[in-house]
């Protein structure tokens, strides 16, 4: 399940990448190579995603570790801030895969209208997000594609506003 504070701050991710996505020039490559490889914006995104993880893990965490979840949570993406690369482009990832999961159970709870074609994009979101977590530096070099290639800079950029579309959705119906 999602809350409203996660779907909204999912529709601004979403749409901040969509906006990097649209304005992606040969020109501007070395800002968007800077920004995969941020620390800074990858606590931004790993810390709440992490956060939203702590419920998750609840049912299937042995007692003894029970107490202590929510300090892992915060602890460990300051720890990555020293022993990760391109920590951005995983903190992103993370919220993609995080962020799908707990969107698609609340569209099964909240019966959204055209809710098959909403879980195969989010599930698809899901998957792209385990795909850059894999291997981080793809996401630089699908912005050097997009840069080069109107067709995939138009793919990515809208993928990725359905998506915060999707998130604005969900958002109402949790509203309501």
């Amino acid at each position: 399940m999602i809350n409203l504070f996660e779907a909204l701050l999912s529709a601004v991710w979403y749409t901040a990448g969509a906006v990097l996505f649209f304005r992606m020039t040969p020109e501007r490559i070395p800002g968007a190579e800077k920004l995969c490889r941020s620390k800074l914006l990858g606590i931004i995104l790993t810390l709440p995603a992490a956060l939203q993880c702590v419920p998750l893990a609840i049912p299937v965490s042995p007692g003894f570790l029970l107490p202590w979840l929510l300090p892992a949570a915060v602890i460990l993406p300051v720890l990555c801030w020293y022993f990760i690369d391109f920590y951005a482009a995983r903190g992103f990832a993370l919220w993609m895969i995080v962020s799908a999961y707990g969107m698609i159970h609340t569209a099964f709870d909240h019966h959204i209208p055209g809710r098959q074609a909403v879980i195969v994009l989010l599930w698809l979101a899901g998957i792209a997000g385990m795909w850059i977590s894999a291997k981080p530096y793809l996401l630089r070099d699908l912005f050097r594609k997009s840069a080069e290639n109107r067709m995939i800079r138009g793919i990515c950029a809208y993928s990725l506003l359905v998506l915060a579309v999707i998130s604005l959705c969900i958002a109402l119906m949790i509203k309501i």
